[in-house]
């Protein structure tokens, strides 16, 4: 169980740690425009600009837009996807750009343009780096290309659609990565769910298990004579009566250790988990604020949660033991009114 703790602890942790969003920190030289227009099909470029520096300055990722003729990638690459692919590659070492590029076919640019034509045959394809997932994430990602595609088949301009499709993905952004937001909250308890479950179910267990021994080692045992004739049938249940309540003391003897080691071996792997989340979030406290604010403070919680879980588990096996332990032959001798000697006597004379 120790081991069971420790890895589905470790693996959900680490899990939710790579992919916690957080901003990320530029690796890359902030460029001059988010923005190569090469067939000049972008008419609010300022606005643009404007939404794409802000989305940037949200997440730490680098949007990067291009506009080309089918042309230009049709002779060199067997799709739009593999010219996409070349133009991130090729312009940038890191793994946080988000490389966008929409194209259409030269010969309808003009119309284009000028208006004449509202809906080119475009295509467009998305490339970003490893490190933006955890922000961008798939789902994002889809919301993004809903906003931006539906557009173009509207008839929106292809700078307006950009504009309107990173605004859309930005306030996501910001709400994913404020910690204190409901939907980044949400989205930490559903990523920890599963450890929760299974900590939830041992826990019951454990509750479980310890309360039987504990109202069963309460059950008091009494012989009870119906009439002289039935004596030894009642003498029988007497001794029966007697060795069950002795079984259950003997096992609350045992199982009260049992429990206190097999409690201390599940839990303290969670605990160990919280001290490390701790350290963890004091190391953070210099570079990265709230996120280190936010570990520190589920560190502390996670930390008393396991360790009061493995403290009422102690205390509850002590109490058991201690049941176990006080119970002598006294508590389960017949009732005091079967003792006196006249008694006796008439008890056995019919038996002579």
């Amino acid at each position: 169980m120790a081991l069971i703790g420790g890895f589905i602890g470790y693996g959900t942790f680490s899990s939710v740690a790579d992919e916690m969003a957080v901003k990320l920190k530029p690796v890359y030289d902030t460029p001059d425009t988010h923005i190569e227009d090469n067939i000049g099909v972008i008419e609010n470029y300022d606005d643009l600009e404007e939404a794409l520096t802000d989305f940037e300055d949200i997440t730490g990722i680098c949007p990067v837009i291009y506009t080309v003729y089918n042309e230009d990638w049709q002779d060199g690459y067997a799709d739009l996807e593999s010219y996409a692919f070349s133009a991130y590659v090729d312009n940038y070492e890191d793994e946080q750009h988000f490389v966008i590029v929409y194209s259409i076919p030269e010969d309808q640019a003009e119309d284009f343009i000028s208006g004449d034509l509202e809906v080119p045959d475009f295509s467009w394809e998305a490339i970003q780096g490893d490190e933006t997932d955890p922000i961008l994430t798939k789902g994002m990602f889809r919301h993004f290309s809903k906003v931006f595609h539906n557009n173009l088949e509207d008839g929106v301009r292809p700078g307006q659609a950009f504009q309107e499709a990173f605004e859309v993905i930005t306030r996501n952004a910001d709400e994913t990565l404020n910690l204190k937001s409901p939907m980044s909250v949400i989205s930490m308890v559903l990523k920890c769910m599963p450890f929760i479950a299974v900590v939830g179910f041992f826990a019951l267990a454990f509750f479980l298990v310890i309360r039987t021994f504990i109202r069963d080692k309460d059950v008091e045992y009494e012989e009870v004579p119906i009439d002289l004739e039935a004596e030894r049938a009642s003498l029988t249940g007497a001794v029966a009566s007697a060795e069950q309540t002795e079984t259950v003391r003997k096992i609350g003897k045992i199982a009260a250790p049992i429990i206190m080691v097999v409690s201390v071996l599940f839990l303290v792997p969670f605990i160990f988990v919280g001290i490390l989340i701790l350290i963890a979030g004091i190391g953070m406290l210099s570079t990265n604020g709230p996120e280190a604010g936010f570990m520190i403070v589920f560190g502390i919680v996670w930390t008393l949660i396991s360790g009061g879980f493995m403290a009422g588990a102690i205390v509850a096996a002590h109490k058991l033991k201690k049941k176990a332990g006080d119970q002598d032959d006294d508590d389960y001798r017949p009732s005091s009114k079967y003792d006196d000697d006249d008694w006796d006597g008439r008890r056995f004379d019919d038996y002579e």
